[in-house]
């Protein structure tokens, strides 16, 4: 087989899977081999749970993964006197850059529209009134990519998740799924839930899309587009070979929809209509009365491209008080693993605070690092409480040091 043909053949699959945005303009090659794409614009983790692992305060200087910026922008919102937010792939911080730039030129109703949240007609023109401020770099690559800008920031990418509330709307339609969260109460929710959403297809859109041998499946298509795209330092082999989620999971999901009120749940409202159904589920930066407190704060924000390990070398000793990891531990292998956790124990002060996601079973800190000391209660109950459907644990704790 030729080489034109196996890129072909990749870009196929990668389109089936959510991996590439058909809509977003191509890059060239050369980009493509460092980091081809935006993989998140929608915020996938629970702040309530950040903010609860975390109590983040005036005091603290946050470390934190970019990723779409949603977290970054929420934790703001708390007051701290830094945020470092870090992320490998520059166009990631792209988007956060285009959101910070925005809140400091827009009025309110402005940025809803860029986000996509109310009439998209002069999204362009909004885009146009505030590219000057953008750097370089971030100008060129929101100038190719004009359908995003148009369609509204929060409306694009993620569709392999988003699959699952189409395939439910087709077969019963997007009123009952949209009148499923205008439940007022709890047993009204849970009642609606298992007349009208729970069944066959949920069930088995479930089973296979949290079955470890379906994942490792995709998991192993996906390493063929990331090393076909060059992004080679993912341990897709370590991954493929300890994704843990228990049998208990698909119950923990149950839960979600019957026992946490869905009328605030932004995370069900994405994956079963794919928008945001009202300012119910707008998160905490979004809202109006949050606004203005952004706009006075966002100077606090420090991005930086690079990896977490390499951020981490350039920073003091004992300078960190808080740390936001989003589930990068998934994606790294063993010996990175343990010379990032060295480095976020050297960079951070006494008491600091440590939180992230898991999805594989190897990835909560080692015994041997002495200076952590796990929060098994808060972990319990952030399990308990979190409003996703996407991680089968998270590591939260402090750092002590003599």
């Amino acid at each position: 087989m030729n080489i034109s043909k196996l890129k072909n053949i990749i870009l196929k699959i990668d389109s089936k899977i959510g991996m590439e945005d058909k809509n977003i303009t191509k890059l060239s090659f050369s980009d493509q081999k460092i980091m081809n794409k935006i993989d998140f614009y929608n915020c996938w983790e629970d702040i309530l749970q950040i903010e609860k692992a975390l109590k983040i305060n005036s005091n603290d200087v946050v470390f934190s993964i970019t990723s779409n910026g949603c977290n970054i922008l929420n934790l703001l919102l708390h007051n701290p006197k830094k945020i470092i937010s870090v992320d490998f792939n520059p166009f990631q911080n792209y988007l956060l850059e285009l959101k910070i730039t925005a809140i400091k030129n827009l009025e309110y109703l402005d940025f809803l529209k860029l986000m996509g949240l109310k009439s998209l007609k002069n999204n362009l023109s909004i885009y146009n009134s505030i590219k000057k401020d953008l750097n370089k770099n971030a100008r060129n690559f929101w100038d190719k990519n004009s359908f995003v800008i148009k369609k509204g920031l929060l409306n694009v990418g993620e569709q392999n998740v988003k699959n699952f509330g189409l395939f439910l709307r087709f077969l019963k339609g997007e009123k009952l799924i949209k009148n499923f969260f205008l439940c007022e109460t709890i047993k009204e929710q849970t009642d609606y839930f298992f007349k009208h959403i729970y069944g066959m297809p949920w069930q088995l859109g479930h089973f296979f899309g949290y079955n470890k041998y379906f994942i490792r499946i995709s998991l192993c298509f996906r390493f063929l587009i990331e090393f076909y795209h060059g992004r080679k330092k993912s341990d897709y082999l370590g991954y493929i070979k300890n994704v843990n989620f228990t049998k208990n999971h698909i119950k923990k999901i149950e839960d979600i929809y019957t026992k946490i009120p869905i009328k605030y749940n932004s995370f069900l409202s994405l994956i079963l209509l794919g928008y945001l159904l009202n300012e119910n589920h707008y998160y905490p930066y979004l809202k109006q009365e949050n606004y203005k407190i952004l706009k006075e704060r966002i100077k606090k924000i420090e991005i930086k491209t690079a990896s977490v390990f390499d951020t981490l070398k350039e920073i003091k000793d004992n300078s960190i008080s808080k740390f936001f990891l989003s589930n990068i531990f998934d994606w790294i292998d063993d010996k990175n693993f343990k010379k990032n956790l060295i480095e976020i124990i050297r960079v951070g002060k006494n008491k600091s605070r440590i939180f992230y996601s898991i999805t594989r079973k190897d990835r909560y800190i080692p015994k041997d690092i002495l200076e952590f000391h796990q929060d098994k209660n808060m972990v319990i109950e952030l399990l308990k409480n979190d409003r996703t459907t996407f991680y089968s644990g998270f590591e939260v704790g402090d750092i002590r040091k003599k």
